[in-house]
């Protein structure tokens, strides 16, 4: 999908293309409409770098007990006892 923003609309967000990307990607992130691996993509960004630039926006992680209780499961896979 393509979403064309008219030159004179986009200059008056004072944006870098960069960084409107990495701004629509938290906005989407904060939703909950993308995961945070989405969002760091969708900003061209790692993850380090988008957990970083959220955290300069004041944007909190989610972390909920499914996504520790995934984590756990995959680190007992790597790490068996």
């Amino acid at each position: 999908m393509r979403i064309e923003i008219p030159d004179e609309v986009f200059r008056s967000f004072n944006f870098s293309e960069a960084e409107f990307r990495t701004e629509l990607a938290m906005w989407l992130y904060e939703k909950k409409i993308m995961s945070l691996m989405q969002a760091a993509r969708f900003a061209s960004l790692n993850i380090l770098e988008f957990q970083q630039a959220m955290e300069k926006k004041g944007v909190m992680l989610h972390y909920e007990m499914e996504d520790f209780e995934t984590d756990m499961n995959t680190l007992k896979k790597i790490f068996p006892e």
